[in-house]
């Protein structure tokens, strides 16, 4: 009898146990509609074929589609959906209860329509996308639900943030695995530095893509830009990119980014090649801000300070960036 009951206490402990593990997870729903899964690494859906969104196919305006989100409390959340060849005015996306009542609707923002969300607590919700607008063909989407959350890694013992996708396996290198998902994506140095200061870095891409934007943001702010085309996507400051072997400086600031400058790189850059970016403060000048390439000086920037530095990828490819090499001067 003794035993019995020490085996029942013993299997009584093991299901209270199972019971509190569980807890984490969120029940299966019934409805039918595919259950979206973030991440909690990469802070991002992921699909069996290792894409960072859901691929589908609308085949006419009355075409909906609906998805089973559950969503962890205490965390921000952004949708977003487009199309590689389409405006993605075409679609609309919602938020909805279980009882289908609408919670939040997206917006525009530059190609995408965008849906934001502030999770309190645990929950399960539902996502409907719809066709605004009827089309005689058939049209692709991608979906991308995304936590945003911040990490942190080190580059030759410096400490970086950093939001997408970056692996820092390598002492003094880190990789970009890019998702198509439209945003910029960045490593933000973890430190103010001083107004004086040079930093430099290289980049190598496993694939030479001229179409795609790179480039650093000083003057950085920490808090995100709101309303212009860079919200809620890269921090107010001065940014200098890079696309198609054309460079351009975009003073960014809250309902209102202007650019500064722009022009021609001269010689050809290949990012498959390793490139090197690296500003500087002017020997004779502290107000002016050198900009070299490969230790081609290209042009000078406006500015007596530094304050926070970012290094940007646009997420607009499928390639893998490798970032090394860099160094900051006091």
């Amino acid at each position: 009898m003794r035993r019995i009951f020490a085996l029942l206490i013993i299997v009584l402990s093991i299901l209270s146990s199972c019971k509190k593990e569980n807890e984490d997870f969120f029940a299966e729903d019934d409805n039918g509609y595919p259950t979206i899964q973030i991440d909690s690494i990469i802070h991002s859906y992921i699909s069996k074929d290792d894409n960072y969104f859901y691929e589908g196919l609308f085949k006419s305006k009355s075409n909906i589609v609906h998805f089973n989100l559950n969503l962890k409390a205490n965390r921000k959340y952004r949708i977003s959906c487009s199309q590689q060849f389409e405006d993605s005015s075409t679609i609309s996306l919602s938020l909805l209860t279980k009882t289908t009542d609408t919670i939040t609707i997206s917006e525009k923002i530059n190609l995408q329509n965008v849906l934001y969300f502030n999770s309190l607590k645990k929950q399960n919700l539902i996502l409907q996308a719809q066709l605004q607008n009827e089309y005689n063909i058939s049209l692709d989407y991608r979906i991308f639900f995304e936590e945003l959350a911040y990490d942190t890694l080190q580059l030759n013992n410096n400490s970086f943030e950093y939001n997408g996708h970056f692996s820092d396996k390598v002492t003094d290198t880190c990789y970009f695995f890019p998702s198509n998902s439209y945003w910029h994506r960045w490593l933000k140095y973890a430190n103010n530095i001083s107004d004086t200061c040079s930093i430099s870095y290289s980049i190598k891409s496993s694939i030479e893509n001229k179409d795609a934007e790179f480039g650093f943001i000083i003057v950085g702010s920490d808090q995100l830009n709101k309303g212009s085309q860079f919200e809620d996507d890269l921090p107010n400051g001065i940014f200098f990119s890079i696309k198609n072997n054309q460079y351009q400086i975009t003073q960014i600031e809250d309902y209102n980014s202007t650019i500064i400058e722009s022009g021609d790189l001269g010689n050809p850059i290949d990012r498959s090649k390793a490139i090197t970016l690296k500003i500087q403060t002017n020997n004779t000048d502290n107000t002016q801000k050198d900009i070299f390439i490969n230790n081609n000086i290209i042009t000078s920037v406006n500015s007596s300070s530094m304050n926070q530095f970012y290094i940007v990828f646009s997420d607009r490819t499928k390639e893998t960036i490798r970032v090394f090499d860099f160094l900051i001067k006091e």
